[in-house]
Order: structure tokens, then sequence, then C-alpha cells
């Protein structure tokens, strides 16, 4: 009788559901015996008595008595039904995921859900979510980065939502589907907000200090996040539709790896920016002191406030939580859901769940619409609106031919 490998119920993204002959419980059903799923055939040649057998499931879902499925006779499936053709277990597993061996199987991931850690990032994102309301209802400023913050905080809460519901049957392929995908987006419209910012500070700082003028940054970078969402939403939706409808996945997965790949490219470039104008204000100010800066008398007293500090250094904070997750998720799309990343659940937490909750809870604390309305007019949100903040004004400029350098 032959060995059985140890299991895995899940695939690549091409193939999210194996094929049912590809899985011990497939190749089980062909030995079955007649009449009683239950009957026990003569266990002297594999060595494994009856009565060894586990007879009931724990809450966990685990065997009681540490017995594998791979140490398990091919002639016993306990539990299935005798006629149950290997293009159903799937099916099967998910009507009965308490029954052996579906129990036993992680179902759709390659680890048992962690069920605290995805209630606690649940609960984090949705009071990250009630406080950005809080503070747009109260301050009716900076709507557009408010209501990216909150797209994207919605996805979080949807996804963990249905991870949730996946602990109790981790075969049910429609939670599986729509939080794999929404937490794959939920990231890329908090990049948003993000981009809107720099064009900003820029203004606050001097835009002589910037090789572009300062509105391009949002017209160039948001844009870019925006194809970058829509391909990975429409990748998500395709892998999603796939995998319900039990087919391959490959042209959804290939839509999200380049989903993915655009908004790493535009998170470096966004980065690469930043850095860029960070050295050329300290050269010119090394130069010109303070004539490399703007004289606009709101952003003089911004400039030498903690507030303004410690929320460009929530938005860095917030960029490299942001852009490290999206190279685990691309290195996790590139070696498949039987991957060894995809396995690792402790990677999940970290990369998807605790670097997201930073970014968040940093963006909350220092939140610009708080720590600087002077770079944000009123948006007319309320019973009123509030008074705008006066445009950026140069007062003196200074021509350094160095700049050209």
């Amino acid at each position: 009788m032959a060995d059985l490998e140890t299991p895995s119920a899940t695939s690549t993204m091409a193939d999210v559901i194996p094929s049912a002959t590809e899985t011990p419980v497939a190749m089980a059903t062909d030995s079955l015996v007649p009449g009683d799923a239950a009957t026990v055939p003569d266990m002297a040649t594999d060595g494994i008595p009856p009565e060894s057998l586990p007879t009931e499931v724990p809450q966990d879902g685990l065997p009681p008595d540490g017995i594998s499925l791979d140490s398990l006779p091919t002639g016993l499936t306990p539990g299935l039904p005798q006629d149950l053709s290997p293009d159903k277990i799937q099916s099967f597993c998910e009507s009965n995921p308490a029954q052996m061996p579906c129990a036993s199987l992680p179902g759709l991931y390659q680890y048992r859900i962690n069920l605290p850690a995805n209630a606690i990032f649940l609960t984090l994102f949705c009071l990250s979510l009630i406080w950005f309301c809080v503070v747009l209802a109260r301050k009716r400023r900076g709507a557009l980065f408010t209501l990216a913050m909150l797209a994207g905080l919605l996805c979080e809460i949807f996804g963990y939502a249905n991870r949730i519901i996946n602990f109790g049957n981790q075969w049910s392929v429609v939670p599986f589907a729509l939080q794999f995908s929404l937490i794959t987006l939920g990231p890329t419209c908090m990049a948003a907000s993000i981009y809107m910012c720099l064009s900003r500070i820029v203004s606050a700082v001097g835009i002589d200090n910037s090789r572009i003028p300062g509105d391009y940054y949002t017209k160039f970078f948001v844009p870019c996040d925006i194809i970058a969402l829509l391909l990975q939403a429409i990748g998500g939706a395709v892998t999603a539709t796939s995998v319900i409808g039990g087919r391959s996945a490959d042209t959804g997965n290939r839509i999200l790896i380049f989903g993915i790949v655009l908004q790493i490219l535009t998170l470096a470039g966004f980065i690469a920016a930043a850095t860029d104008f960070s050295i050329r204000t300290y050269r010119r100010r090394k130069r010109l002191g303070k004539a490399a800066f703007s004289h606009h008398p709101a952003y003089v007293r911004l400039r030498s406030t903690m507030r303004f500090r410690g929320f460009v250094g929530a938005l860095a904070l917030a960029t490299l939580c942001i852009f490290c997750r999206s190279v685990f998720h691309l290195a996790e799309l590139s070696e498949g859901i039987r991957g060894p990343i995809f396995a690792n659940q402790g990677l999940f937490i970290f990369f998807e769940g605790v670097l997201i909750v930073i970014a968040a809870f940093a963006l909350n604390v220092m939140n610009p619409i708080q720590t600087t309305p002077e770079l944000f007019p009123g948006g007319g949100f309320g019973l009123w609106k509030k008074e705008a903040a006066p445009p950026p004004v140069i007062i003196h400029k200074v021509v350094d031919w160095n700049d050209k350098v």
C-alpha cells in the first residue's frame, strides 16, 4: 500500500484549489470499502490498529492523539461518504469541516489561523478609521487625504473580518478569496494619501529646493498609484472569481503581480524624490542660510514647530512600512500559495498586520489635517466652510548657479 505524502490543501495562485486527485483524501476514496464508511480493513500490514485512530475532533480541529493524515492507511478515510468522487472532496470538506480527515488538513491555508492576532488587527483598524472620521468631521479639511485613508482601512477591516470567518471553516472559498484581495488593496489606498502630502511639504519648505514644481508630485505619483490600485483590484477580482469557480487563476495572478510591481516602483520613485528634495534643501541651507526657504509668514511659523517635524517623520515612517510590506507581498505572490512565505503565518502577521497598523496610527497621531492645517484648505464638510489657507508666496528668491549642476 503506497505511502502518503504530507498534503497541502492549497496550490499556487495559478491553481489555488488543487485537483482533488492530488490529495491523500482523494487517493483514499479510490480504495474505500463498500458499505459502512467507518468499516476498518485489516490493519496488520499498515501497523495501525483501529482503536488507535482518532474518534473525535477537538475544538482546534486537529487529531487529539497526534496521528497525522500521512500515517493513516490508504484504505481508511473516516467520515467521508463511500461514494464521494475525488472532484467533490473540496465541496464536502467546505460543508463538513469538522469531520475527519477534513479537520486535520489546513484547508485553503497552510496554517491554523491565529484568531487573537486577527481580532486585534481588526479592532485596531476600526479604531484608526473612527479616529480619521472624527478629525475630518471636526476640521472639515483635507477630505481627499482622509478618504484615501478610509478606503484603505475599510479594505483592511473587511479583509481581517473574512479571515476571522475562515477561522471557523478554513475550507470556505469565498472568505479566503475576499480576504486575500482586500488585504492586498488596503496599503495601496493608504499610499495615495501619502503622495498627496509631499507637494504641500515642498511648498512649506521652499519650491526652489525641488527639481520639479511642487504640484507635479501629486500629479505624477497619485495617478501611478491609481493605476496600480486598478490592476490589483482587477487581478484580485479575476483571482477570486477563478477560485470560487474552481478554475485556474493564472491570469489573475499575473495581473496582481504587475500591479504590485508598479506600486513598488511608484513608492521607490516617491522615496527617491523626497530624498533628493531633502538633500537639496540641506545643501542650499548650508550655502544660503534662511534664503533657501520660503518666506511666507505662515510657513515660517509652521517650520519652527515640533508638529511639522513630527508630521514629516510620521510620513516617512508610514512610507517605509508600506514599502516593506509591498516588497513582502510581491515575494509572496511570486512563490505562490504553496511557497514557504505564504505558509509562514508569522511573516504575514508582521508585514501585513504590524507594519500597516504602524503606518495607519502614525498618520492618526500626526494627522496633517490636525498638525499642519496651514497646508490643507477647508473643504466645506459640515455646516460651514473653514477659511482656506493662504497660497504659497515666494517673497525672496535667490538664484544659485550651483543648483544647475
